[in-house]
């Protein structure tokens, strides 16, 4: 009797094991993409809500993203708006520039948050702003307006580029 509870004990003992390993998961560990987790490891992501958490955080980045990649939008729109008033009158180029300025400056702050530990973002967000954070002339002629509006776009491209929001 005593020899068989002690045959019992050593598969109890292993199983148990087993289970405690499965319960010392890391985030990484919870990866869908980590082809290397052991069963009991994708068993305990899934129980333990590992991949519901990674999955959580991915929707975040892209919710973080979208957000990014419409304040850009917002601005190559005002800038179309800016250059749809040439021609017009002062008091409407004053109010396209205006509007322009205000989204400039939100997708600028963006930039800055996001280029906290990214140094090719802060010289691309340095270069940015001496760029964007220029008024537009609306005395100008209607080509220089035209030009000054080519250049904001392409430096709002650029920018988008290093943000990762464009391909």
């Amino acid at each position: 009797m005593k020899a068989r509870l002690t045959k019992m004990r050593l598969p109890a003992a292993a199983l148990l094991l087993a289970v405690l390993t499965g319960c010392a998961t890391t985030a990484a560990d919870c990866d869908p993409a980590n082809k290397d987790a052991g069963f009991i490891t994708k068993m305990n992501c899934d129980v333990g809500g590992g991949y519901g958490q990674h999955v959580a955080q991915r929707e975040d980045d892209v919710r973080a993203a979208q957000a990014e990649n419409a304040q850009a939008r917002q601005v190559l729109a005002d800038l179309e708006a800016q250059r749809a008033a040439i021609g017009k009158t002062l008091a409407e180029k004053t109010k396209a520039r205006d509007a322009l300025s205000a989204s400039v400056k939100k997708l600028l702050a963006q930039a800055k948050a996001k280029s906290q530990n990214n140094a090719e973002l802060k010289r691309q967000l340095a270069q940015s702003q001496k760029t964007l954070s220029t008024p537009i002339n609306v005395n100008a002629s209607d080509a220089a307006l035209e030009a000054q509006i080519k250049a904001r776009q392409a430096e709002v491209y650029k920018l988008q580029k290093s943000m990762d929001l464009v391909p």
